[in-house]
């Protein structure tokens, strides 16, 4: 509740609130919940002014000094803010939709949870902010200063990002689906786990320290499918959604495996140490994991994928909705087809005993005892059976791996 005093001064208009401000001992003000729609406040000195739950909806506030001001749960929507000064300030869980926000100071400001949906950041300073969880769906984010922002889980979907700086940005497990990334500093950026189905990423500055591994380029109902590197990411997309694309293409390196299975939060572990044994090897993981049983419209998705890779791992231990693309893999590629298990004592599914009688490309499953065993191990029991199997292949078939996968085309 607002401080009555408090209410009636700033009703007085700006040029009083302000003269008020500079006389007064009271350093934190109390206008929490109060309904200030409306209001011309420009240039007012709103500095450490509690206005938590307040209505500021259309409010004029460019030019207005909000430093570490409390804005926790405040309506601002189509509020105007041009040039504010909101460094430092509590604008958690705040209704920000339709603001005008251009060239404004957010820096340090805690923006966690706050609805900024179509809000114009233009040129706004955002360094250091916290915009954890906040809805920045189709939000203006041109020539925005983001650097080392938390943008961790952040909706960022049809967001336009042109010249923006994310440098050391954290943007781990973010929603850029249909957004655009265009000439912006992604440098010691972490994209880790980024959902970017349908992202348009075109000339940004990436380096040897831009986190880019397992970008999600599917869309939520699909089958996952990630991938590292932004740039392969957006290829793959394409190929998966323009049935014309693949036959631009002549050659393409066979970096690409396939790593198959049923991969929840409980085995992440087992999935991380896949990826950076493969990492290691210099392979690029492409996780397939088939988390909807009763999708079945698996087909393209997986032809499209397995005419770039040059083998497969598939985890058996939760069997239950990959035995069909499994099986359709066997008897589809020529690819070397290797099924592991990561449960102590479990049998491998009846179904790779027919696979492996009838087709020469499924190696004998490998049983890893835990994620660590994994790490041991994989050079002995993964990489070396899998070149045999490889070579062997090539041979068996008299023609090139690569050259078989481009005759699918």
């Amino acid at each position: 509740m607002a401080n009555k005093k408090h209410l009636e001064l700033m009703k007085q208009g700006g040029k009083i609130w302000n003269r008020w401000r500079e006389t007064t001992d009271e350093k934190k003000p109390d206008l929490s919940g109060a309904n200030l729609r409306g209001a011309d406040l420009r240039n007012v000195d709103l500095s450490w002014v509690n206005l938590m739950e307040a209505n500021l909806q259309e409010t004029k506030l460019a030019w207005a000094n909000l430093r570490r001001a409390n804005l926790r749960k405040a309506d601002l929507r189509r509020a105007i803010l041009r040039e504010a000064n909101l460094s430092w300030s509590n604008l958690s869980w705040a209704n920000l939709r339709e603001a005008y926000l251009r060239q404004a100071n957010l820096r340090k400001a805690d923006l966690s949870w706050a609805n900024l949906k179509e809000a114009n950041l233009r040129e706004a300073d955002l360094r250091e902010a916290d915009l954890h969880e906040a809805d920045l769906r189709s939000a203006n984010l041109q020539e925005t200063d983001l650097k080392e922002a938390n943008l961790r889980e952040a909706y960022l979907s049809d967001a336009v990002f042109r010249s923006a700086d994310l440098g050391g940005a954290d943007l781990r497990d973010a929603d850029l689906r249909g957004a655009q990334l265009f000439k912006s500093d992604l440098s010691a950026a972490n994209l880790s786990g980024c959902h970017v189905y349908g992202l348009f990423s075109w000339e940004n500055i990436l380096n040897d320290t831009t986190n880019q591994q397992d970008l999600i380029l599917t869309d939520w109902d699909e089958p996952i499918v990630s991938i590292d590197e932004l740039d392969v990411a957006q290829f793959m997309y394409l190929l998966l959604h323009n049935p014309k694309i693949p036959h631009i293409f002549q050659t393409l390196p066979s970096q690409l495996v396939i790593l198959l299975g049923r991969f929840g939060q409980e085995r992440k572990p087992v999935l991380d140490e896949l990826r950076d044994a493969l990492r290691q090897h210099d392979y690029m993981p492409v996780l397939l994991d088939f988390h909807r049983p009763e999708n079945q419209d698996f087909t393209h998705l997986v032809t499209t994928i397995t005419r770039f890779a040059r083998f497969i791992i598939v985890d058996f231990t939760q069997p239950k909705t990959i035995l069909k693309p499994a099986a359709y893999i066997v008897r589809t590629t020529l690819l070397p087809f290797q099924p592991i298990l990561t449960q102590h004592d479990q049998q491998e599914p009846p179904i790779l005993q027919t696979l492996r009688h009838h087709y020469k490309t499924v190696l004998d499953t490998v049983c890893f005892t835990s994620p660590q065993d994994i790490a041991r191990s994989f050079q002995s029991q993964i990489m070396i059976p899998m070149d045999i199997k490889f070579k062997e292949l090539e041979e068996r078939y008299a023609l090139s791996f690569k050259n078989f996968q481009l005759s699918r085309w």
